[in-house]
This record gives C-alpha cells, structure tokens and sequence, in this order.
C-alpha cells in the first residue's frame, strides 16, 4: 500500500529481515530484553527491565558486557523505561521509580548519575529519553506528560508540552527522537505526531490514521512504526508506507536505526532483526 504525497522522493523500501545472532547469556532466563538502542558505531544495548539489567552487544562481535542491577545509586536501577545510544558515545538510561538519569560509556562503565527532581523543573516518573548532537537531553515525564531538554548537568533549556500548550498539550507521550537539525519529534496518544523546534516551538503536526508506537530519525526524515511491524516515512505533508521485501511476522517491542539499518526486538523471545533502508532514484 503506497500512501505517498506526490511531494515524497521516491519509494523507500526495506531489505529482508537478517536475524542477529545473540551470545547464550542474553537470552532464556538469564535475560529478557523489552527495549534497545544502537550507536553510530552499530554496537546495540539492550534493556531488561524486569532484571535492572542492561547489555552491550558490540557491532565488532566481540564478547557481550552487562550492566546495572536492582538499586537505586550509581549504575544499580530498579525500573529502567528507556535508553539512547546515539549520537556519541555515551548511553543514558532513565530509571523511572527513582526519576535519575544515568550515565555509562561506550563499553557500559558507570560514569554518572542525575536526580531529575533536583533540576530547575523537577521531572517525575521519566518514561522516555533522547539525546541531540550538540549533547542536550531530552526527558519525557510520565507523570506531566511534557517534555523537558536540558544539558548533561541538569540546567532546563526549556520545557513542551505543558497546560499552556492549549489544544496541543500532550496527552501520553510514546516514543520520542531528534532529528540531525535539532527538531524535535514525537508520538501522543498512539496516532498523534508533533514536530516541534529545540525551544519547544510547534512546527507541525497531524493526526495518523494507525497505532504508532515507536519513532526514529534518518537525517531530516522520521520514519514511525507499529507494533505489527509495518513502518512510515512522515513529513509535514506526506506519508509513506516502507514497503519490505519480506512481511514481518512477529510483535514489535521497540525499534532502532543507526546508518540506515533497522533494527527491531520481537517481543517475547528477545529476538534482534535487522534491513538496510533502500531509497529508490
């Protein structure tokens, strides 16, 4: 199904789906990943929030590290809602009951810790996170349902989302991602997409007819997805479907994409795919 504006460049389509092999110890039950980021470099990180754990799987083949552990200083977490990788070389994981943000490099050493309700606007119950190139950070609030970016340090640039939004005031906030020019996307509510400046300017927005649930960026261009594993190029005025060479046949748990590749964890097993996105000429 092509739901392209005449304005979109081409059809984009995905490769087949390549399963990644995962080493023994991050998979059964000993770990159970629900979400995942990558990196510029292809190394992933996994999330397992049941177990407070998180883990590396280096893009080199190298030998997988783990992380973390139940607790509520340093690099112990008891609810990790999400984690970026990318872009740097650090990755962030916010820990939802103990609302801190935490720190680790490349290889998942413990560097630091933030309590978010120490910041100029205290942020509650922090559910989603995302990361600009200038190192800024954004932090979506469970509790406020807004949205706060500061810097690594903790000093609010601005706050979104908020009562004075009127009509445009978040309601549930599903995923979140930054784009290569600092412009701030979003998922509310499963079917609402806002695109909005690092000042917290809304810059447009619309109203998608299916459940989105996950959001990433590939330059300026957003590519969404559903659960059901089917995913959209979404500009201000067009819409795109990303035809796949081969159907998906699995549930989605979340999605990531570094240089052009697609990666997604099937909910469940903890299984890891990945494509290359093909732009048509």
């Amino acid at each position: 199904m092509l739901l392209a504006t005449a304005s979109m460049q081409g059809q984009v389509t995905l490769s087949n789906w390549t399963q990644i092999q995962i080493p023994p110890e991050l998979t059964g039950n000993q770990f159970s990943p629900t979400r995942m980021a990558v990196n510029s470099f292809g190394d992933l990180y996994l999330l397992d929030e049941e177990r407070s754990l998180i883990a590396r799987l280096p893009a080199d083949g190298d030998n997988a590290r783990i992380a973390g552990g139940w607790g509520e200083t340093d690099e112990l977490f008891t609810s990790g809602s999400d984690l970026t990788a990318a872009p740097g070389l650090d990755v962030l994981i916010v820990d939802s009951d103990t609302h801190r943000l935490l720190k680790f490099d490349r290889q998942l050493n413990f560097l630091e810790e933030l309590d978010l309700l120490s910041t100029d606007k205290p942020v509650e119950f922090p559910s989603a996170v995302a990361r600009n190139h200038a190192g800024e950070v954004l932090v979506a609030s469970d509790s406020e349902a807004d949205l706060t970016l500061m810097n690594i340090g903790g000093t609010v640039i601005s706050v979104m989302g908020g009562e004075n939004y009127g009509t445009d005031r978040f309601v549930d906030i599903n995923s979140v991602a930054i784009n290569s020019t600092n412009e701030i996307g979003l998922i509310d509510s499963d079917n609402r997409f806002l695109v909005l400046s690092r000042n917290g300017r809304m810059l447009w927005r619309r109203s998608l007819n299916m459940e989105l649930k996950f959001i990433e960026t590939t330059g300026n261009e957003w590519l969404v997805g559903t659960v059901n594993g089917e995913f959209f190029i979404v500009g201000q005025d067009s819409q795109a479907e990303v035809m796949q060479e081969s159907l998906t046949q699995w549930a989605v748990s979340d999605m990531a994409l570094a240089n052009g590749t697609v990666y997604i964890l099937e909910e469940g097993s903890g299984h890891i795919f990945q494509a290359q996105l093909i732009y048509a000429e």
